[in-house]
C-alpha cells in the first residue's frame, strides 16, 4: 500500500511537470488548446497503457499504479475542461465552448480507442 502511495506521488510529479509545460508552451487567450491536447493525449496514453498493463506487460502494481493514476491522471484534468468552458460561456463564445466539449468527450473517445489499438487491442 505505502509503495502504491510513493508510486503515484513520484508519477504525480511528473504528470504535473509535463502538464504545466505543455500549458506554457501552448497558452492561448482565444481557446484553451492546452487542455484540448493534454486530455487528447491523456486519453490515448491512458488507453494505451492500462491495455499493455493487463494483457502484456507483467509489472508491481505499484508501478502500474504510478504510471495510470499518478503520471496519466495528473496530467489530464476534466475540471480545468469546465472551468475553461464556462470562461468561453461567460465571454458569450457559446459556440466556441460547445466545440470544444465535443472535440474533448469525441476526441477522447477516439483517442481512447486510438490507445487500444496502438496497444494491440483490435476494436
Amino acid at each position: 500500500m505505502k509503495k502504491k502511495i510513493l508510486a503515484v506521488l513520484i508519477g504525480g510529479f511528473i504528470g504535473g511537470g509535463l502538464r504545466e509545460a505543455i500549458e506554457m508552451a501552448l497558452a492561448t487567450p482565444t481557446f484553451p488548446w492546452a487542455t484540448l491536447v493534454i486530455n487528447l493525449t491523456g486519453a490515448f496514453m491512458l488507453s494505451f497503457l492500462n491495455y499493455k498493463i493487463n494483457t502484456r506487460w507483467a509489472m508491481p502494481p505499484a508501478v502500474a499504479t504510478g504510471l495510470t493514476t499518478g503520471i496519466v491522471g495528473s496530467y489530464t484534468t476534466y475540471s480545468t475542461l469546465i472551468l475553461e468552458n464556462n470562461q468561453l460561456i461567460i465571454n458569450h463564445h457559446i459556440g466556441l465552448a460547445l466545440l470544444y466539449l465535443v472535440v474533448s468527450f469525441g476526441g477522447g473517445l477516439l483517442a481512447t480507442i486510438l490507445g487500444m489499438r496502438v496497444g494491440g487491442k483490435h476494436v
